[in-house]
């Protein structure tokens, strides 16, 4: 056991730690970054983590398009089908999206492989969905079938 009686207060303990972390920021930058090095120690890694989580966070919200996304949960609410392209840890992402439509009721694919991703595509149309999944969003193993949806005239997301 690590001291919480269940997971809501598990994540209530995560949670308050991450605000204790986050007003550190500032301190802990100057004490040598928020880099985990080999020197570290497991509290000093931990502390890095929920910090750099933390800002991951902050940095995704600030530069949320609320509409776009609004826009892109109505187009999946209402698709045939959800295809997902995604490689490399981007797949993993993607991955998660698929189990989380299916749990829900929708149609998803995951396609983590450019050749099986743009064979996929020929199924696609208008009423279909194409999700790319993409750190840097240059990665033509993702952006290829995207196109190729978009010209077979699914809706986009990327």
């Amino acid at each position: 056991t690590i001291g919480t009686g269940n997971y809501p207060q598990l994540r209530l303990a995560l949670a308050a730690a991450a605000a204790r972390e986050h007003a550190l920021g500032g301190e802990r930058a100057a004490q040598g970054g928020t880099d985990i090095s080999p020197t570290d120690s497991l509290d000093r890694i931990v502390s890095k983590i929920i910090y750099n989580e933390v800002r991951a966070l902050e940095d995704s919200g600030a530069g949320l398009d609320v509409d776009a996304l609004g826009r892109a949960v109505d187009a999946v609410a209402k698709a045939r089908r959800v295809d997902i392209f995604g490689v490399g840890a981007s797949a993993f992402v993607g991955q998660d999206l698929h189990q989380k439509l299916h749990r829900i009721g929708r149609m998803a694919f995951i396609w983590s492989d450019r050749h099986a991703a743009l064979t996929a595509t020929a199924l696609l149309g208008p009423g279909d969905v194409a999700l790319a999944v993409s750190h840097s969003g240059e990665t033509e193993d993702t952006t290829e079938p995207l196109q190729a949806a978009a010209e077979r005239g699914a809706t986009t997301i990327a």
